[in-house]
């Protein structure tokens, strides 16, 4: 279900008043009328909410508070898995290509529900290329509103549930150490470390076949048959997946090398060669699949 985001709550009567691009978004991209349901991502959490009033003329309407919000796609699929697994959170690790591809690769991310994009600056990112996510000074700070707006048109168009954060650029060495940090409060139980139970996990997506294996061998930690034959919780307990994803050109060797030292599983899809844009989507979806698919 496709959703609206706002920066306000509810006033005490419940109602919110839209206006601007948001009103020419209802009326004009979701077709609203009176009497319709609209789920609002507000700041304290997705509200489920009735159009009450539409002035055409003055370019406002008026949503007023019902009930929770109806079930979205995501929420229907994990009904269907079982209750002791939670769908993981993905971190997408995007050595930063051109500026247009990078917005696309963004936005087809947050409709796809990653958590995380960390934009890598790698060998063969291009010189500038970076600019286009900095925040700092005016003219950066105006390209990096670009990607926010981004990020929420694409949350209302795909109904998002989670806020897809967006990092600083920063370089290969930096990134892996953020990984860590953003794992580290789930890799200290003993229990499941003394079992051999994964709890994160991380891949890079390569375009060579020399050393890199399958994407549920990576993702379990197991190789061949002993990965097949293991049951749900060789997957049911990673809470956090990091997928890396070359720019234009790939991934360096010299850079290959260290995400492999560093815990990143390397992984190869037998299909044609893809554009870095394409695999970033093609590598999310691909481990959102077997996820799924390992669960249900």
């Amino acid at each position: 279900m496709r959703q609206l985001v706002v920066s306000v709550e509810p006033d005490s009567k419940g109602l919110i008043e839209i206006s601007g691009k948001d009103f020419r978004y209802m009326r004009q991209v979701l077709r609203i009328k009176p009497g319709d349901m609209v789920t609002v991502r507000s700041p304290s959490g997705r509200i489920g909410m009735t159009v009450c009033t539409i002035d055409d003329r003055t370019k406002k309407l008026v949503l007023q508070k019902c009930a929770s919000p109806a079930d979205s796609i995501e929420d229907q699929t994990a009904k269907n898995i079982p209750a002791s697994c939670e769908r993981p959170e993905i971190y997408l690790f995007q050595f930063v290509p051109k500026p247009q591809k990078m917005e696309l690769i963004v936005r087809q991310a947050v409709e796809c529900g990653v958590s995380c994009i960390v934009p890598v600056l790698g060998k063969y990112t291009q010189a500038g290329s970076e600019k286009s996510l900095a925040s700092s000074g005016n003219k950066e700070g105006s390209r990096r509103d670009r990607y926010s707006r981004i990020i929420r048109e694409a949350m209302q168009q795909s109904g998002a549930i989670n806020e897809t954060r967006l990092t600083e650029p920063m370089t290969l060495e930096a990134a892996l150490e953020f990984w860590k940090s953003e794992t580290a409060g789930i890799a200290d139980d003993a229990d499941k470390d003394k079992a051999g139970i994964k709890q994160s996990a991380a891949v890079v997506l390569y375009e060579r076949t020399d050393g890199a294996g399958g994407l549920k061998e990576a993702l379990c930690g197991k190789a061949g048959d002993a990965c097949k034959s293991g049951n749900a919780d060789d997957l049911c307990d990673l809470k956090k997946i990091a997928v890396a994803v070359g720019c234009e050109g790939g991934i360096s060797p010299e850079e290959y090398a260290l995400l492999v030292q560093n815990g990143f599983g390397a992984v190869h899809f037998n299909v044609n060669i893809l554009r870095c844009e394409t695999a970033a989507l093609y590598g999310i979806a691909a481990v959102q699949s077997a996820i799924d698919n390992f669960l249900q």
